[in-house]
């Protein structure tokens, strides 16, 4: 890969924010970061490069950007030359037919593709600690390392969304990137997978957010063992 424009499918909690890092290290690329997801309500603009204007969020479930023709015609108007990165999460909920076509109009654009996953119960735990930890943990390099208390009933929904979307997880990639090339990589071996793809050593290294076991961190770990279990 030549790794000039990058786009990473994933889920959430996959790791997928040092591999947006490490894809766009050689090029200097512009990380776009969830760029389709609904919670992203950031401006951007075009002059000959795409660049944020205004960074916005708000808090919402897991959706596509209902204007991402927007998005994708902004893409379409950059500097071919600009290095970008970006990621898409394959959620199972999300419509496979709008998933595919952004994705094949990201690939006429010269977008090259990684498919990227981590073991379910790592990403789950991941997931449960980072939503009910006392400050905001989702950006990477995030130490944690007080008690959380997880709120099952809370997040009962959103989880069965992720593990849905890992059972299904190669089917739904059949629908997403029919005759387009990919190359895979597991957040348990990320350097090395990235290495091996762009044939490079990378100089960023990122931090655990985690060091040791997760369960050790959790008030009620008991409950979330069998939720784990039943799943």
């Amino acid at each position: 890969m030549i790794g000039h424009r990058t786009c990473i499918i994933c889920l959430p909690r996959s790791g997928s924010q040092l591999c947006e890092i490490l894809s766009g290290e050689k090029h200097s690329s512009l990380r776009l970061g969830e760029y389709f997801e609904n919670w992203n309500r950031s401006e951007y603009i075009v002059d000959d490069n795409i660049r944020f204007k205004n960074y916005a969020s708000i808090s919402t479930n897991f959706k596509l950007f209902e204007n991402f023709e927007q998005r994708l015609d902004l893409l379409k108007h950059a500097n071919k030359n600009q290095s970008l990165t970006l990621r898409i999460f394959l959620m199972n909920q999300y419509d496979k037919g709008t998933l595919s076509n952004i994705i094949t109009e990201l690939k006429n654009i010269d977008f090259e593709f990684i498919t990227l996953k981590r073991d379910i119960k790592e990403q789950l735990l991941s997931y449960m600690i980072a939503h009910n930890y006392i400050k905001n943990v989702f950006g990477i390099n995030s130490k944690i390392n007080e008690p959380v208390y997880i709120d099952l009933t809370k997040l009962n929904k959103v989880l069965a969304h992720i593990y849905d979307s890992h059972l299904l997880w190669e089917k739904n990639l059949s629908v997403v990137l029919p005759n387009i090339e990919y190359r895979t990589v597991r957040y348990e071996s990320i350097y090395s997978d990235m290495e091996n793809i762009y044939n490079t050593k990378f100089k960023y290294q990122g931090e655990k957010s985690i060091e040791g076991d997760p369960f050790d961190l959790i008030i009620n770990k008991e409950e979330v063992m069998g939720f784990l279990t039943n799943l």
